[in-house]
């Protein structure tokens, strides 16, 4: 049995984070909504998510992720499945601990995102409208039995505030995910929303200022992530974590035609881990096959190193 998360993390120990898991659900044949992408394949496809963060236990992962990232109540109410969003998230982490239980120790990450349904901002409420929303998820989160709250794609500073406050009260490590492109005048800036950029630094400080366990650069193109760790390493001295992405979104599907190999993921991770990274993975694209890929390199790595 592994020990908490919080007791892992703190001791500085490298750990490995599971790949994709909405893009693995889409590579292995499972439908995509097309207003909530992933959300409802634990209802629809439990058994194939199931395997899915099996095999990323049986690659190496520290970490699997719940299939959580579109399943908010206002994502749920929003294509119709009104109240439904309490079950899509107990089936959703009853599929995480049944692999956990098939394929070996695993800590959980539940997940939550801003994400509007049909990634259409007009559809989400406001900050403040959303709060109730990103509360019950994180709670309901934290009573099924994961070990660690991970927000993703955070790039503004109002949603991102609320996110943080409610994983705060879980009592549970929180892990808060910064999605980052290049702005219109070239800096970096969380992925824009309806338009808006807010730079990196300016959420970085705010997360910083709110306080959570890690900050991670995830869903961001693996040419960013570097200059990324380092901006957020001016103002903040704790725990850093990536998992980025490879490939590319068109809503509701992923285009597979420009993943790096794992081979290649697994030689940048080096860059990352020298940027003081103590948690690696992937995001959208990224495979079990990558998973193993990281896993065996640092295998090795430790392995000389001793």
């Amino acid at each position: 049995m592994k020990p908490s998360f919080r007791k892992a993390f703190t001791s500085g120990k490298l750990l490995i984070l599971d790949g994709g898991t909405g893009t693995e659900l889409e590579r292995r044949g499972v439908p995509m909504h097309d207003d909530a992408w992933s959300a409802l394949a634990a209802i629809t496809h439990p058994e194939v998510l199931t395997e899915i963060h099996a095999d990323y236990i049986a690659a190496g992962a520290d970490i699997i992720t719940t299939n959580t990232y579109a399943a908010t109540s206002f994502v749920m109410d929003g294509i119709g499945r009104v109240g439904q969003s309490p079950a899509v998230i107990r089936a959703s982490v009853d599929c995480a601990k049944e692999a956990r239980e098939r394929a070996g120790a695993a800590w959980i990450g539940g997940a939550i995102s801003g994400m509007a349904p049909g990634l259409d901002p007009a559809r989400r409420p406001s900050p403040e409208n959303s709060r109730r929303s990103f509360a019950q998820t994180a709670s309901m989160l934290a009573a099924e039995g994961c070990d660690l709250i991970i927000l993703e794609m955070l790039r503004d500073i109002d949603f991102t505030t609320v996110q943080i406050e409610v994983a705060k009260e879980t009592g549970l490590p929180v892990m808060a995910g910064v999605s980052v492109v290049r702005g219109k005048s070239g800096q970096l800036v969380g992925r824009p929303d309806a338009g808006l950029e807010f730079h990196l630094l300016d959420i970085a400080k705010n997360i910083a200022k709110l306080g959570v366990d890690i900050i991670s650069v995830m869903h961001t193109d693996l040419e960013l992530v570097l200059p990324a760790l380092k901006q957020i390493r001016s103002v903040w001295s704790g725990p850093v974590a990536t998992y980025p992405h490879s490939g590319h979104f068109v809503m509701p599907r992923w285009n597979f035609s420009s993943v790096v190999s794992p081979e290649e993921f697994a030689a940048q991770s080096h860059d990352w881990r020298a940027a003081g990274c103590q948690i690696l993975g992937g995001c959208c694209g990224i495979t079990p096959d990558h998973i193993k890929a990281l896993r065996l390199e640092w295998t090795l790595k430790t392995k000389s190193i001793n």
